[in-house]
């Protein structure tokens, strides 16, 4: 069965997903699709300039924003602990790095590896949907004409070269997909974007297909023009990935999000009426009235003459004016800490609101901490997949542009969650569970909040070796504890 790739992109992804990444971009109103409070009635005549009016008006807090910002930081905030396959590690951690590794963390750095998996994490959560994808930009190709209908290559210079051509991108959902059809054998990534080309745009798209015999086809050019080919041996792997999870933006927290902007929106209507005071005349004949506002003047009202059967003026109708006044906001803004509160608690995030009450139990506390950093465990698998993808295809790349054999093993990538600093109780905690044997000196190290435990333990080898006492031995010296540093009972590290 033959799909057909922009079909499927844009069958992909539904309204409510799309009405997310807008939400997401700061794009509260969307054409008024965005805004469920009340709108002014269809077919009349003032609806496009009331219309107008509330678009001016809309004010926002982008809640989503800062909840799928949240959640992906506390995953990538702190740079991830990765390692390329074995045949590359020093077998010695002191060693000087092999040179494929230095090139290796270099590109990483270049490319900026750990925002380009923030981007497609924050992508992942929006829509359920996060991509990554590797490309070698046009102006490395060298155009050929091969027995297989190739129509380019790469020059074959070592990995190390390769790695300096080869980019790395976090597409928006809207432009990448991925398929995969196992009874049939098919599977192939797309990804479209629009390419400045003599003076004008163009739609581009690029299509990676995995062939029966485990090679990569790559298929680039203008989506209504001719076509570039390659193939490629990356060991059975595209360059395209997509992460997959349920949303964490739902439905229900898109509903949260607009009531608040409703609210928001009202204090900011209700505002103007404070500072621009709107009056209502009945009964008065505005011609003959003086309703200049401001210090100093004198309003005059004048009511419609009244008459008798004769057409005499007997007297005139009884003016009036009122003044709307704005209303207490307190209750309006309330409504929208509620509904705030009510996304956090659907986004398991209710910690950073009991962090600064002082009513709420330590126990309590923990239990939203907890349930925090379980809300995490499905990104964290889904990154850690696509973080593992990443180093081994971009070496896989490399290497099969080089026209050189893949190296053995297979590469490591872990998160590190970032919950913020480390209360100092939590820090006692973890040294006390450690001298007590119930942890490790890595969980420990952890809890404690060291980034990096391994090198942190290098570290405090070297420093033993070199005989560097810790402070806390030095300030028992110099308390006079035992005489000399042999009968100080160093602690435990």
């Amino acid at each position: 069965m033959h799909i057909d790739p922009d079909n499927y992109l844009t069958a992909s992804l539904s309204d409510e997903a799309r009405m997310a990444l807008r939400l997401y971009e700061g794009d509260h109103w969307q054409e008024g699709r965005a805004w469920t409070g009340n709108l002014p009635p269809p077919g009349s005549k003032t609806y496009d300039a009331r219309l107008s009016d509330l678009k001016r008006s809309l004010v926002s807090s982008n809640a989503i924003r800062e909840v799928v910002g949240r959640h992906a930081n506390a995953l990538l905030y702190r740079e991830p602990a990765w390692q390329p396959p074995e045949a590359l590690r020093p077998a010695d951690p002191e060693a000087p790095k092999d040179p494929l590794y230095e090139a290796l963390l270099r590109w990483w750095d270049r490319e900026q590896g750990r925002d380009k998996l923030t981007r497609a994490a924050a992508y992942l959560l929006l829509t359920g949907r996060g991509h990554l994808r590797l490309y070698v930009p046009a102006r490395y190709r060298q155009r050929i004409e091969s027995r297989e209908g190739e129509t380019f290559v790469i020059p074959p210079d070592p990995p190390e070269t390769q790695l300096e051509r080869i980019r790395l991108e976090a597409p928006s959902p809207e432009q990448a997909i991925y398929f995969k059809n196992e009874d049939e054998g098919e599977e192939w990534g797309y990804y479209v974007w629009t390419r400045q080309a003599q003076m004008q745009q163009e739609q581009w798209a690029e299509k990676v297909t995995l062939m029966d015999d485990g090679r990569m086809l790559l298929e680039t050019g203008p989506r209504l023009g001719s076509t570039e080919t390659a193939t490629l041996n990356l060991g059975g792997r595209l360059t395209h990935y997509q992460m997959e999870r349920d949303p964490l933006i739902t439905p229900q927290v898109r509903q949260k999000q607009s009531a608040i902007d409703n609210a928001l929106t009202q204090v900011h209507i209700n505002n103007r009426y404070a500072g621009f005071p709107a009056f209502v005349a009945t009964n008065a004949n505005l011609e003959a009235s003086s309703l200049e506002i401001g210090a100093g003047k004198l309003i005059s009202l004048v009511g419609f003459p009244l008459t008798n059967d004769s057409g005499d003026v007997v007297g005139y109708s009884a003016a009036t004016i009122q003044r709307f006044e704005p209303v207490d906001p307190a209750p309006i803004l309330a409504s929208a800490d509620a509904y705030r509160r009510e996304i956090l608690a659907e986004v398991s995030q209710l910690h950073t609101l009991i962090t600064g009450d002082a009513t709420a139990s330590g126990e309590s506390r923990v239990q939203a901490l907890t349930d925090f950093v379980m809300s995490l465990a499905p990104t964290k698998a889904q990154l850690e997949r696509a973080g593992l993808w990443l180093i081994e295809t971009v070496l896989a790349y490399a290497f099969a542009l080089a026209r050189q054999p893949l190296p053995e093993g297979r590469a490591s990538f872990e998160c590190r969650v970032f919950m913020g600093d480390t209360p100092a109780t939590k820090q006692e905690q973890a040294i006390a569970l450690y001298n007590a044997g119930l942890v490790s000196r890595e969980t420990a190290m952890q809890m404690a909040g060291v980034e990096d435990p391994d090198q942190e333990a290098r570290l405090i080898e070297s420093e033993r070796d070199q005989d560097i006492t810790p402070p806390a031995v030095r300030s028992a010296d110099l308390a006079g504890q035992g005489g000399n540093r042999e009968n100080v009972e160093r602690p435990e590290v």
